[in-house]
């Protein structure tokens, strides 16, 4: 079984766990539950770890593409039965997969775009996992080996280092990451630059959505006089 699999099923993605405690870490840097499609975003973002060779290497990296794409269609789906039409819905659509593949920074970066604000509840996830449970887990399923070996690579913690002392560093490595500083802050303007970046991206996708029927709906009109 591919540690991809492994993680998705009984490790550190595990997905009914992990979705959890990613909206718990939503709730605490945001100061609010994640909306219907971020909410759907955080249970599938990680689906795309089935099968791969690895976490952190060119496969996992590649992750985020497939929960994207299932964000993407119920999203759809569900605007459809909102009553939306198939303008307005395909642009929701393709405005919440990308919120969902922006959770990965490396897909962020290396399409030069911000990370979404999955990206940093994903992160602060972890201090939402009592740490003998995410230690068993990553331990079954092995991912911890790469974990650590990553990190001995990047001269971060030395060879001996044992698991715990692993997690106790990347926990502060963590939580020393500018953004999540700014999101832990009572009154973060980071935090609410993200939300209102959220807000007028779903109000301007409308607006194009309304644009564009009502530009069908001349269209149509003037053929049927002519």
């Amino acid at each position: 079984m591919k540690i991809g699999t492994k993680s998705l099923l009984f490790g550190c993605h595990q997905f009914l766990w992990h979705p959890i405690t990613v909206a718990l870490a939503y709730r605490k840097l945001f100061k609010r539950w994640p909306d219907l499609y971020g909410s759907i975003a955080i249970f599938v973002h990680d689906w795309g770890y089935w099968g791969k060779s690895d976490i952190d290497g060119e496969e996992g990296k590649t992750h985020p593409l497939l929960g994207s794409v299932i964000t993407g269609k119920l999203t759809y789906y569900i605007e459809r039965l909102r009553g939306r039409n198939h303008f307005c819905a395909s642009l929701v659509a393709l405005e919440q997969a990308e919120r969902c593949a922006l959770h990965s920074r490396t897909v962020a970066k290396e399409n030069n775009l911000p990370p979404s604000d999955l990206c940093w509840a994903d992160k602060y996830s972890l201090f939402c996992d009592p740490e003998w449970f995410y230690l068993l887990r990553t331990r079954l399923s092995g991912e911890i080996k790469e974990f650590r070996l990553n990190a001995v690579k990047s001269g971060q913690i030395p060879l001996c280092s044992s698991d715990r002392r692993w997690l106790s560093w990347f926990k502060k490595y963590t939580q020393s990451h500018a953004a999540i500083l700014n999101l832990l802050q009572r009154n973060s303007v980071f935090r609410n630059q993200i939300l209102l970046r959220n807000r007028i991206a779903c109000s301007t996708h409308m607006h194009n959505a309304k644009t564009l029927t009502e530009h069908r709906a001349r269209l149509n009109a003037a053929g049927e006089r002519d």
